[in-house]
């Protein structure tokens, strides 16, 4: 299995760690993780990431799941932002919106790899992977 084929797995393990802790306890780990006080906020993350999980173990293709996963972190780097605004705002947050907004760019670009290698092993075998049809000897008259 190589690495490609591994990445989503991953990081739905890591996704459904996050999003039970937050949907279990948001009150708790909403502040540790640096969203502040606002239990909704924690809630709703947590949720989002749940919803994400099983399409990102089973789904087929699971390159649409990996690209969801790079749009809703788009709100999450918002909620962080937030956070780090505010005046007595957790000091985690504005780290975390950072690293939010370097994980949306993990995420879509191995969203892409993967969309890419589903679409070339579709090819037929007279197409390379660069979508060009292989050169024909010229003695083939």
């Amino acid at each position: 299995m190589s690495r490609l084929t591994r990445v989503p797995e991953f990081i739905a393990l890591v996704t459904f760690g996050a999003g039970a802790a937050l949907t279990v306890a948001p009150g708790k780990v909403g502040p540790a993780a640096g969203f502040g006080s606002q239990r909704s906020v924690a809630l709703t993350i947590g949720l989002m990431d749940l919803v994400l999980v099983p399409g990102l173990l089973r789904g087929r293709p699971r390159w649409p799941w990996m690209l969801a996963r790079a749009a809703f972190n788009l709100p999450v780097a918002g909620a962080f932002r937030a956070e780090a605004k505010r005046p007595a705002g957790n000091p985690i947050a504005r780290p975390g919106m950072y690293a939010m907004l370097a994980l949306t760019t993990m995420d879509d670009r191995a969203a892409e790899k993967r969309r890419l290698l589903n679409s070339t092993a579709r090819l037929p075998p007279s197409l390379t992977p660069s979508g060009t049809r292989k050169k024909r000897s010229a003695a083939r008259f």
